[in-house]
């Protein structure tokens, strides 16, 4: 039987071999970072410059000038992951159980948030919170999260989904993007068990 630490190891190994696979860093940044979430103006376009997708042909055609809109970029992001731990993510092949894949999903997140500048905060639920951190930039965090992952007495039970998303709702800021890692059996219409 594995030790914590290695059981450590082993996620962030994968996590980080996700991260530089895929470029994981870099999609993240053009997801929550690219062009910004809130429009601030208008300006002149500067050829060679300026992406020309960007140009704003409305008002280009209105004054017979090319303009581009231009964003604020959105710097306030919390980045929550709500990991579910209930019996159903026991199961898999002979490689790696659900709640393995999971948690190297989860910790891919939570690595590319933290490496970009943004305030982490981490989940586990099954049909109750079984551990909750609030959203932080520090990157002690991610490994408080990798040590959360691996403790097996926070997975099995049953899945209540409504129960968790009500707790976070109570609990997390306005401006909080939520990922929510499940494979959502035993989900019902209500978020219960069936």
């Amino acid at each position: 039987m594995k030790t914590v630490e290695e059981l450590m190891e082993e996620v962030d190994t994968h996590v980080k071999r996700l991260v530089e696979v895929f470029a994981f860093l870099l999609k993240y940044q053009l997801l929550f970072r690219g062009t910004g979430i809130e429009f601030v103006g208008l300006r002149e376009y500067i050829p060679g410059q300026d992406d020309a997708m960007r140009i704003d042909w409305k008002s280009s055609l209105r004054t017979q000038r090319l303009y581009v809109k231009q964003y604020e970029e959105e710097r306030d992001l919390d980045i929550f992951v709500l990991l579910d731990t209930s019996g159903s993510m026991l199961f898999g092949t002979q490689e790696k159980l659900k709640s393995e894949y999971a948690a190297i999903v989860a910790g891919a997140i939570t690595y590319a948030a933290i490496e970009t500048g943004d305030n982490v905060g981490f989940a586990m639920f099954n049909d109750k919170i079984q551990a909750f951190l609030t959203p932080s930039q520090d990157a002690a965090q991610y490994y408080h999260i990798l040590s959360l992952m691996v403790n097996p007495n926070y997975y099995g039970g049953r899945c209540n989904l409504a129960e968790s998303l009500l707790f976070l709702l109570n609990n997390l800021g306005e401006k909080t993007v939520l990922f929510i890692v499940s494979d959502f059996i035993g989900v019902g219409k209500n978020g219960r068990i069936r």
